[in-house]
């Protein structure tokens, strides 16, 4: 791969933006996959939430 010979670790200097742009998707892979798991406890709730008559 001679396109990326210059690719290392200690030559990527992401910027504050995109810094903060990983950050925050990674916080919301966290959340994501914790409502994944947990899904069996609040699915059900917010149902009964969303069909009670009003």
């Amino acid at each position: 791969m001679s396109f990326c010979k210059n690719w290392k670790r200690e030559n990527y200097h992401p910027g504050q933006l995109l810094v903060g742009f990983q950050i925050f998707l990674l916080v919301l892979i966290i959340v994501g996959i914790t409502l994944i798991f947990t899904q069996n406890l609040w699915v059900p709730k917010l149902v009964e939430f969303i069909l009670l008559p009003k």
